[in-house]
């Protein structure tokens, strides 16, 4: 892994709008940049953005955490896929898990994960 100074994460069309000229900036004074790309970035029936981006571009990671739906349940789900993802491909670990920790919509209850990192 490299030591990166900034590192951008994209989940939309719109996030890329605003993160490209930043990024150009990055690389103009070479800034040590990465993106990491979620959401709709990485899902074909959205228009595949990430493989254009890569094609310019420095992206470290591709993460696909999108649950059909726009709920706040699905958005809360979809953003604890990605976490999962990114804590996990970054070198944590799980040491434990708080049982039955998180009620989900159905009043069912889930178990937390408790992660680490060793630095």
């Amino acid at each position: 892994k490299t030591n990166l100074q900034y590192l951008f994460v994209c989940g939309s069309r719109g996030e890329w709008g605003y993160i490209r000229p930043i990024i150009n900036e990055c690389i103009k004074q070479k800034i040590k940049y990465g993106i990491v790309l979620s959401n709709m970035v990485v899902v074909d029936k959205y228009g595949a953005l990430n493989n254009e981006i890569k094609k310019e571009y420095n992206v470290i990671e591709e993460v696909d955490m999108s649950l059909e739906g726009s709920t706040h349940y699905t958005m809360v789900k979809s953003l604890n896929i990605f976490a999962i993802n990114f804590y996990f491909k970054n070198g944590f670990y799980k040491i434990g898990e708080r049982k039955m920790y998180y009620k989900q919509k159905d009043n069912s209850r889930i178990d937390a994960l408790t992660l680490c990192l060793k630095i």
